[in-house]
């Protein structure tokens, strides 16, 4: 399936569906296997469809401000929506097609937001995906500014650093700037749903997959938007970016099943993009099984244990086997033993083929 629609931007927009308030698998009780936002926050949180506040997570007004709108004039009409993760940096799905020049706008609504102007953008990082590498449809926007200081207020939302397959059956707030039931766009809402997948088999492994059971979910103009998860620390972390939805067209499904492409396949390609631009740098040299990895929190960078073990998410040959940082870890796969040859694929990355 194609997550591109040629020269054309992709307009996609969020629907969130009339319902009764306690509908849906997610409208009652705390997640499967994480922090209940009940335990996080000493005010209420209540389930809704199309919040215009989070109905789970308990997003601080800085962070509100941090799910913004993706646009091509400063306080124009959104076309996708995203979420500042770094001072400069705003992660989105790649589909969205998002140019130099264009704005992130933080606010309720687009056309009454501060806005920053997009200086360039980073798109497709490759991941290992039990051997067999993959694009993600992810794309991390550089600010011409930093955000922190041009919008007052606004405060980054960290990635998620756990394991992602633990946050099967979780509860998730999804978000974005799109379609309403009402026919509204521009506007920002929240929805609570669950992830019903992780790495689903008959989607692919680059996805979570979440639901609501038909009652609330993002559609057109949603893209890029975040999938919200409270870690067991009662902290909101950003786990994916919308992707695509069970919608006959691809997009979003306006309820339904929707995919969000994972985050945690592409932290060390966000982190070295960070710091490759300057905005982190370690203080020294990292000792042998350490890299330079920026943290989001802390917003610097810091040496950490290296799981990859110094291999590449592009891989290499050694002889027949293939050495690759495969889901964030190291991995060696024998080429041999799919009766295949370990060698380059192009862009610089190298697969059994």
């Amino acid at each position: 399936m194609s997550l591109r629609m040629g020269s054309a931007r992709r307009f996609v927009w969020l629907l969130l569906a009339a319902i009764a308030a306690c509908g849906g698998k997610s409208s009652s009780g705390p997640d499967a296997g994480g922090a209940d936002a009940a335990a996080c926050t000493s005010a209420k949180q209540l389930v809704y469809h199309g919040t215009v506040k989070p109905g789970y997570v308990p997003l601080t007004e800085g962070q509100l401000l941090a799910v913004g709108s993706m646009t091509q004039t400063a306080g124009g009409d959104i076309y996708c929506s995203g979420t500042l993760i770094a001072p400069r940096w705003v992660l989105t799905a790649n589909h969205c097609e998002v140019a130099a020049g264009d704005s992130f706008c933080a606010g309720a609504d687009s056309h009454a937001s501060k806005c920053v102007t997009v200086k360039k953008t980073y798109s497709e990082p490759w991941a290992g995906l039990g051997g067999n590498a993959a694009l993600l449809d992810l794309t991390l926007v550089e600010l011409v500014d930093d955000a922190t200081t041009k919008i007052p207020g606004i405060q980054p939302i960290p990635l998620w650093q756990g394991d992602e397959a633990s946050l099967l059956n979780r509860t998730v707030e999804i978000a974005g700037y799109g379609s309403t039931e009402a026919g509204t766009y521009n506007l920002r809402y929240f929805a609570v749903e669950t992830i019903d997948a992780v790495g689903p088999a008959d989607d692919g492994a680059q996805w979570l997959r979440v639901d609501a059971g038909g009652a609330r979910g993002p559609c057109d103009g949603d893209s890029g938007g975040p999938a919200l998860v409270l870690d067991d620390q009662c902290m909101v972390r950003v786990a994916g970016a919308l992707s695509w939805g069970d919608n006959p067209y691809g997009s979003a499904d306006c309820p339904g099943r929707d995919r969000y492409t994972r985050i945690d396949l592409a932290r060390s390609w966000i982190g070295a993009l960070v710091d490759g631009a300057g905005l982190g740098t370690c203080a020294a040299s990292c000792g042998t099984g350490q890299k330079c990895v920026f943290d989001a929190d802390a917003g610097k960078s810091a040496c950490q244990v290296d799981p990859c073990q110094g291999y590449s998410e592009k891989g290499a040959c050694n002889g027949t086997k293939l050495q690759i940082c495969d889901l964030g870890q190291a991995a060696v796969y024998d080429c041999k033993d799919y009766n295949q040859t370990c060698g380059p694929v192009g862009d610089g990355h190298y697969d059994c083929k």
